[in-house]
């Protein structure tokens, strides 16, 4: 007998909480504390501190005022003031980890593009959830920062790009500069500038999200921003997509774009206004969606291309916090989307709130111990799944 799906997903989310709560922790910064969570856990062991993105998404994806209130809390605390090449930090640029961890001689500290875009949209969502002007004026100066720094990242032609150069650097410590932040497919470093289409739809986003904020602030973000955004769109479907293939690009820098069968395609949906891509170019993402399809919902990257692995980290895993596309898919009006993203239920119930799972079709599904990383077996926004998905 099938179980209701409402019921599935409503005792997930209450287990989910229980483990959410097992993340908390609590975070000096500059001799003031502040609630907030760590990334995961490996076999009962906190295996790094807070991340900034991590907060954010996983404020998306729960909606819960008290928890986006103290991500967003301490992410605007961390915000980048100076300038400096060794962990990428910049005025307005959010952080990426709380530690130091020093790859290649820089740190990864500041190493994120789309935090800055994640606090900006995160910030509008709290301010329409709950009256709160205590919070929005104190996190009022880290907003016009995380703005300034996307309009700095976007003003040269449209394209929301990252560019080590903007920190007085040649590169940074990752390789990659968004979530996937191991390497781009080809690429040992981008050739900077380089513009990540996921990254540039969470820019195109946020600038919309500043506008909303603008009036509540008294600030005056707003203008120019139609201009801005209007340009950002038209970037997207022009130089950001791949014609001959029928998708975006993962990237584009100055050797070139970077392609490939990426869940990057169906992710940004999830950031995206109905009309922001003309129908022709929705309806193919969702045509050629089957090839990253599992039992468990959709994988990183497709199979047969370069890099492909079951067990690669970034480049073949079920990554559960993707499969917030479900929600760009029932904007875009992608009910087959909706479907196949839905089955990380049967995931979650089989494997637990894991970082990522892996699936073939000889060996089925893996959690945590699978190949050379397996990744935490309770992580952060993979708890917020549940309720992402009621």
């Amino acid at each position: 007998m099938m179980r209701d799906p409402e019921e599935r997903l409503a005792e997930l989310a209450y287990a989910a909480r229980a483990g959410r709560n097992a993340l908390r922790c609590r975070i000096e910064w500059q001799g003031v504390g502040y609630p907030t969570y760590t990334a995961g856990q490996r076999r009962g062991k906190i295996r790094f501190g807070p991340f900034g993105r991590d907060l954010l998404v996983s404020a998306l994806l729960l909606g819960e005022p008290e928890f986006s209130r103290d991500a967003l809390r301490f992410v605007a605390a961390a915000m980048g003031r100076r300038t400096d090449a060794s962990s990428g930090e910049e005025p307005g640029r959010g952080i990426d980890e709380l530690r130091d961890v020093v790859l290649r001689g820089r740190s990864t500290r500041c190493n994120a593009l789309e935090v800055s875009p994640l606090f900006v949209i995160v910030a509008d969502l709290y301010a329409e959830m709950v009256r709160d002007e205590a919070t929005l004026l104190e996190i009022q100066g880290a907003l016009r920062a995380a703005f300034n720094f996307v309009t700095r990242h976007m003003m040269r032609n449209g394209l929301f790009v990252e560019d080590a150069a903007l920190c007085g650097g040649t590169r940074y410590a990752l390789r990659s500069m968004y979530w996937k932040d191991s390497f781009l497919p080809v690429r040992d470093d981008p050739v900077y500038p380089v513009s990540y289409t996921l990254a540039h739809v969470q820019g195109i986003a946020a600038l919309r999200s500043a506008c909303s904020l603008s009036w509540r602030l008294g600030e005056s973000w707003d203008l120019g921003i139609d201009a801005l955004t209007t340009e950002a769109i038209e970037k997207l479907a022009s130089q950001l997509w791949d014609p001959d293939a029928g998708r975006p690009w993962i990237a584009v820098d100055q050797r070139g774009p970077t392609g490939g069968a990426s869940l990057d395609a169906l992710h940004m949906l999830a950031f995206l206004s109905a009309g922001d891509l003309p129908a022709s170019c929705v309806k193919r993402i969702e045509q050629q969606a089957e090839d990253r399809a599992t039992p468990y919902g959709f994988r990183t990257y497709a199979p047969g291309q370069l890099h492909y692995d079951n067990y690669t980290y970034h480049y073949s895993s079920v990554w559960p916090f993707e499969q917030v596309i479900a929600q760009g898919a029932d904007r875009h009006g992608l009910r087959l989307l909706l479907e196949v993203s839905f089955r990380i239920v049967d995931a979650l119930e089989e494997v637990g709130f894991v970082e990522l799972s892996c699936w073939n079709a000889q060996l089925g599904l893996e959690g945590p111990g699978a190949g050379a990383d397996p990744g935490y077996d309770l992580e952060l926004w993979t708890t917020c799944v549940p309720s992402a998905l009621q």
